[in-house]
């Protein structure tokens, strides 16, 4: 069975949503961080110690299983675009610690 990495980049703001989806279509687990720093095409670099929470970007990524991702990956193609969030989809070769 193949399992795929999927990394989204998203405004806090709407991150309880995007959890809401991720829980929907059947991400068991998954692991956040916030994100201080970036730099993109887009924007170029900014720093998100920002005073209010929902002014910054948090980074989730998961490894699920191939059906998962293509439900996932459709589901959150609209989502992402009008929320000005990003996702990778990256195919997976081995994983250790996960059952």
């Amino acid at each position: 069975m193949n399992n795929y990495k999927i990394e989204i980049t998203i405004d806090n703001i709407y991150l309880e949503e995007l959890l809401e989806i991720l829980d929907e279509e059947g991400v068991h687990g998954y692991t956040g961080f916030d994100i201080d720093r970036s730099k993109g095409v887009k924007h170029g670099e900014r720093l998100s110690k920002a005073l209010i929470p929902t002014s910054r970007k948090s980074y989730i990524f998961s490894i699920v299983q191939e059906e998962i991702a293509d439900h996932l990956v459709q589901h959150l193609e609209e989502f992402l675009s009008d929320r000005g969030g990003i996702m990778i989809q990256s195919k997976v070769d081995r994983v250790i610690g996960i059952s």
